[in-house]
Protein backbone atom coordinates (compact mmCIF):
# COMPACT_ATOMS: atom_id res chain seq x y z
CA UNK A 1 0.00 0.00 0.00
CA UNK A 2 1.27 3.47 -1.07
CA UNK A 3 1.53 6.61 1.60
CA UNK A 4 -0.70 8.62 -0.29
CA UNK A 5 -3.74 5.79 -0.16
CA UNK A 6 -3.63 7.05 3.91
CA UNK A 7 -2.61 10.50 3.78
CA UNK A 8 -5.68 11.89 2.50
CA UNK A 9 -7.67 10.12 5.63
CA UNK A 10 -5.24 10.56 7.95
CA UNK A 11 -4.75 14.82 7.42
CA UNK A 12 -8.47 14.77 7.41
CA UNK A 13 -9.11 12.97 10.97
CA UNK A 14 -5.41 14.89 12.51
CA UNK A 15 -7.34 18.53 11.24
CA UNK A 16 -11.02 17.64 12.73
CA UNK A 17 -9.34 16.14 15.85
CA UNK A 18 -6.93 19.25 15.99
CA UNK A 19 -7.13 21.41 13.42
CA UNK A 20 -10.33 23.72 14.57
CA UNK A 21 -7.95 25.75 16.86
CA UNK A 22 -5.68 26.83 14.35
CA UNK A 23 -5.69 29.74 12.99
CA UNK A 24 -6.43 31.02 9.20
CA UNK A 25 -2.64 32.47 9.09
CA UNK A 26 -1.12 29.56 9.75
CA UNK A 27 -2.81 27.20 7.47
CA UNK A 28 -2.53 29.91 4.99
CA UNK A 29 1.39 29.88 5.73
CA UNK A 30 1.48 26.32 5.26
CA UNK A 31 0.17 25.43 2.46
CA UNK A 32 2.41 28.40 0.40
CA UNK A 33 4.84 26.90 2.04
CA UNK A 34 3.70 23.67 0.42
CA UNK A 35 3.31 24.85 -2.68
CA UNK A 36 6.64 26.83 -2.96
CA UNK A 37 8.29 23.19 -1.56
CA UNK A 38 7.08 21.48 -4.22
CA UNK A 39 7.28 24.75 -7.34
CA UNK A 40 11.37 24.08 -5.98
CA UNK A 41 11.16 20.58 -6.26
CA UNK A 42 9.63 20.34 -9.86
CA UNK A 43 12.46 22.98 -10.96
CA UNK A 44 14.88 20.80 -9.81
CA UNK A 45 13.41 18.15 -11.66
CA UNK A 46 12.92 19.94 -14.56
CA UNK A 47 16.69 20.94 -15.07
CA UNK A 48 17.04 17.47 -14.08
CA UNK A 49 14.76 16.20 -17.12
CA UNK A 50 16.72 18.60 -19.56
CA UNK A 51 20.63 18.09 -18.16
CA UNK A 52 19.46 13.93 -19.01
CA UNK A 53 21.55 12.62 -21.93
CA UNK A 54 19.90 9.08 -22.00
CA UNK A 55 19.14 8.00 -25.01
CA UNK A 56 17.97 4.57 -24.80
CA UNK A 57 14.87 3.90 -26.75
CA UNK A 58 11.23 3.80 -24.03
CA UNK A 59 8.14 1.82 -26.20
CA UNK A 60 4.97 2.78 -25.16
CA UNK A 61 1.71 2.60 -26.05
CA UNK A 62 -0.07 5.83 -27.30
CA UNK A 63 -3.74 5.62 -26.53
CA UNK A 64 -5.97 8.41 -28.32
CA UNK A 65 -9.73 8.71 -27.83
CA UNK A 66 -11.58 6.62 -30.72
CA UNK A 67 -8.53 5.50 -32.14
CA UNK A 68 -6.87 2.06 -31.40
CA UNK A 69 -3.27 2.01 -29.40
CA UNK A 70 -0.41 2.53 -31.60
CA UNK A 71 3.31 1.82 -29.99
CA UNK A 72 5.49 4.53 -29.88
CA UNK A 73 9.08 4.76 -29.36
CA UNK A 74 11.42 7.39 -27.57
CA UNK A 75 14.65 8.23 -25.84
CA UNK A 76 14.20 8.33 -22.37
CA UNK A 77 15.05 11.88 -21.50
CA UNK A 78 12.15 12.90 -24.07
CA UNK A 79 9.77 10.06 -22.73
CA UNK A 80 10.66 11.56 -19.31
CA UNK A 81 9.65 15.17 -20.27
CA UNK A 82 6.09 14.03 -21.25
CA UNK A 83 5.83 12.38 -17.82
CA UNK A 84 6.69 15.36 -16.24
CA UNK A 85 4.31 17.45 -18.53
CA UNK A 86 1.91 14.45 -17.11
CA UNK A 87 3.04 14.95 -13.80
CA UNK A 88 2.29 18.93 -13.88
CA UNK A 89 -1.21 18.22 -14.91
CA UNK A 90 -1.36 15.65 -12.34
CA UNK A 91 -0.26 18.72 -9.43
CA UNK A 92 -1.58 22.14 -11.16
CA UNK A 93 -5.65 21.69 -11.28
CA UNK A 94 -5.37 20.51 -7.33
CA UNK A 95 -3.92 23.34 -6.80
CA UNK A 96 -5.86 25.86 -8.53
CA UNK A 97 -8.67 24.54 -7.63
CA UNK A 98 -8.38 24.13 -3.66
CA UNK A 99 -6.79 27.68 -3.85
CA UNK A 100 -10.28 28.97 -6.25
CA UNK A 101 -12.29 27.01 -3.46
CA UNK A 102 -10.86 28.60 -0.18
CA UNK A 103 -11.03 32.58 -1.79
CA UNK A 104 -14.68 31.57 -3.15
CA UNK A 105 -15.81 29.77 -0.11
CA UNK A 106 -13.34 29.83 2.84
CA UNK A 107 -13.01 25.93 2.40
CA UNK A 108 -10.05 25.02 5.06
CA UNK A 109 -10.45 21.39 4.79
CA UNK A 110 -9.29 20.81 1.22
CA UNK A 111 -6.31 23.76 2.00
CA UNK A 112 -5.32 21.26 4.80
CA UNK A 113 -5.24 18.24 3.08
CA UNK A 114 -3.32 19.83 -0.32
CA UNK A 115 -0.78 20.89 2.01
CA UNK A 116 0.17 17.47 2.08
CA UNK A 117 -1.31 15.42 -0.82
CA UNK A 118 0.43 17.27 -3.19
CA UNK A 119 3.86 16.91 -2.03
CA UNK A 120 3.25 13.01 -1.31
CA UNK A 121 1.82 12.76 -4.74
CA UNK A 122 5.47 14.12 -6.31
CA UNK A 123 7.70 12.20 -4.03
CA UNK A 124 5.75 9.03 -4.87
CA UNK A 125 6.30 9.91 -8.43
CA UNK A 126 8.71 7.79 -10.92
CA UNK A 127 10.75 10.88 -12.20
CA UNK A 128 11.56 12.36 -8.42
CA UNK A 129 12.27 8.97 -7.63
CA UNK A 130 14.69 8.46 -10.55
CA UNK A 131 16.09 12.07 -11.11
CA UNK A 132 15.79 13.82 -7.33
CA UNK A 133 16.35 10.17 -5.47
CA UNK A 134 18.81 8.98 -8.01
CA UNK A 135 17.55 5.57 -7.84
CA UNK A 136 17.78 2.90 -10.79
CA UNK A 137 15.06 3.00 -13.16
CA UNK A 138 14.78 -0.56 -13.05
CA UNK A 139 12.50 -3.17 -11.88
CA UNK A 140 9.11 -0.83 -10.53
CA UNK A 141 10.87 1.95 -11.81
CA UNK A 142 11.66 0.55 -14.95
CA UNK A 143 10.26 2.57 -17.77
CA UNK A 144 7.48 3.06 -19.77
CA UNK A 145 5.94 3.79 -15.76
CA UNK A 146 2.25 2.56 -15.89
CA UNK A 147 -0.31 4.98 -14.14
CA UNK A 148 -2.20 3.18 -11.32
CA UNK A 149 -6.04 3.81 -10.82
CA UNK A 150 -6.84 5.85 -7.69
CA UNK A 151 -8.55 2.35 -6.45
CA UNK A 152 -5.14 0.22 -7.93
CA UNK A 153 -3.34 -0.78 -4.41
CA UNK A 154 -7.57 -1.95 -3.46
CA UNK A 155 -8.05 -4.16 -6.64
CA UNK A 156 -3.92 -4.53 -7.96
CA UNK A 157 -5.19 -3.32 -11.40
CA UNK A 158 -3.50 -0.84 -13.28
CA UNK A 159 -5.74 2.11 -15.52
CA UNK A 160 -5.16 -0.14 -18.48
CA UNK A 161 -6.85 -3.49 -16.68
CA UNK A 162 -9.06 -1.79 -14.71
CA UNK A 163 -11.02 -0.69 -17.62
CA UNK A 164 -10.93 -3.51 -19.85
CA UNK A 165 -13.47 -5.35 -17.52
CA UNK A 166 -15.90 -2.38 -18.27
CA UNK A 167 -15.77 -1.76 -21.48
CA UNK A 168 -16.50 -5.55 -22.26
CA UNK A 169 -19.50 -5.22 -20.10
CA UNK A 170 -20.92 -2.10 -21.76
CA UNK A 171 -20.22 -3.64 -25.04
CA UNK A 172 -21.68 -6.33 -24.33
CA UNK A 173 -25.67 -4.97 -23.63
CA UNK A 174 -24.75 -2.49 -26.25
CA UNK A 175 -27.14 -3.00 -29.37
CA UNK A 176 -28.58 -5.94 -27.75
CA UNK A 177 -32.30 -5.48 -29.12
CA UNK A 178 -33.40 -7.06 -25.43
CA UNK A 179 -31.12 -5.12 -22.91
CA UNK A 180 -32.96 -3.23 -20.33
CA UNK A 181 -31.50 -1.09 -18.19
CA UNK A 182 -30.62 -1.63 -14.45
CA UNK A 183 -33.04 -0.01 -11.65
CA UNK A 184 -32.15 -0.15 -8.18
CA UNK A 185 -35.64 0.51 -5.68
CA UNK A 186 -35.97 1.97 -2.85
CA UNK A 187 -33.83 4.81 -3.50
Amino acid sequence: MKLGMLVAPVTMLAYNKFGQDLELTHIRLAFVTSICAVAALLYLLYQAIQQSRDQQPVEFEVKSAGKPTEKQTLPAAKYDAQEFQKLLKKIAPGILIVTALHCWKGFMQPLVVQCVTIPVTLLESPLFQVYILKKAATGSLARPWKEESPFAALTGATTETAAAPATAASSDSIGKAGAQPVVQNGS
